[in-house]
C-alpha cells in the first residue's frame, strides 16, 4: 500500500498544469494558488467533475476505511437552498450559491472519518486546481445542513452521515477583488518545527 501511495504521490507531484499559458507542477499550484472568493457563471465540465471526484474516491484513508460519500451538486436551485441563510461577509466572498458546482463531502462516524474526509477534500481541491478551476472549501454551511433533515435530503446526502465540508468549484472571477482584507498567512517559521 505504501509503495502504491508513493508512486501515486510521485505522479501527482509531476503532473504539469496549464494555467495562464504556462505549465506548472502541482506543487506550484498548491504553493501559489489562493482560495477563490468570486466565481463566474461558467459551468464546470462534467468530465472534469468526474476526474475531481475520482481524486477524492482514491484519496488515502485510515485502514482504507473510506468513510465518505460525495454528493456533486450543479443545480443552481439546490445550491441556493444549501446556502440557506448564511450571513453575508463584510467583504465579497463566495458562498455555496455562487459556485457552478459543489461537492458535499459527508462523513461516517468514527475516529478518523473527519480527518479522512478532509484528506479527500484536499485531493479534490488539488485536482480541481490542476484542471484550472478556482476552489473554496466551506465548513460553516455544514452546521446548517446537518441540523436540517430537509436540507440533507434535498441534494441526497445519506441520512446516516454528516456533512464534513463542501468544496466549491468554478471559474475564478478575477474582476472581483477577493484578496483585499484577506487574512495574512502565518510565516513558515511560526508554524513549522523541523527536528534533525
Amino acid at each position: 500500500m505504501k509503495k502504491i501511495l508513493a508512486i501515486l504521490l510521485a505522479a501527482v507531484l509531476t503532473v504539469p498544469v496549464l494555467a495562464a499559458a504556462e505549465e506548472r507542477s502541482i506543487v506550484d499550484v498548491l504553493r501559489e494558488d489562493k482560495t477563490t472568493q468570486a466565481f463566474t457563471d461558467d459551468p464546470v465540465d462534467e468530465d472534469d467533475l468526474t476526474k475531481i471526484v475520482e481524486a477524492g474516491v482514491n484519496a488515502p484513508s485510515a485502514m482504507n476505511s473510506q468513510p465518505w460519500h460525495f454528493t456533486v451538486v450543479t443545480n443552481a436551485d439546490v445550491l441556493a437552498q444549501m446556502n440557506g441563510d448564511m450571513p453575508a461577509a463584510a467583504t465579497p466572498k463566495a458562498g455555496v450559491a455562487d459556485a457552478a458546482a459543489a461537492i458535499v463531502i459527508s462523513a461516517q462516524t468514527g475516529d478518523f472519518a473527519q480527518f479522512d474526509c478532509g484528506e479527500a477534500c484536499g485531493w479534490m481541491n488539488a485536482a480541481a486546481r490542476a484542471l484550472g478551476y478556482g476552489t473554496k472549501v466551506v465548513a460553516a454551511a455544514r452546521n446548517t445542513i446537518n441540523a436540517s433533515a430537509e436540507l440533507k435530503a434535498t441534494p441526497g446526502i445519506p441520512e446516516d452521515m454528516d456533512v464534513a465540508a463542501i468544496l466549491l468549484i468554478g471559474t475564478t472571477d478575477d474582476s472581483i477583488d477577493g484578496a483585499t482584507g484577506a487574512t495574512e498567512r502565518s510565516a513558515f517559521d511560526d508554524v513549522v518545527t523541523i527536528v534533525k
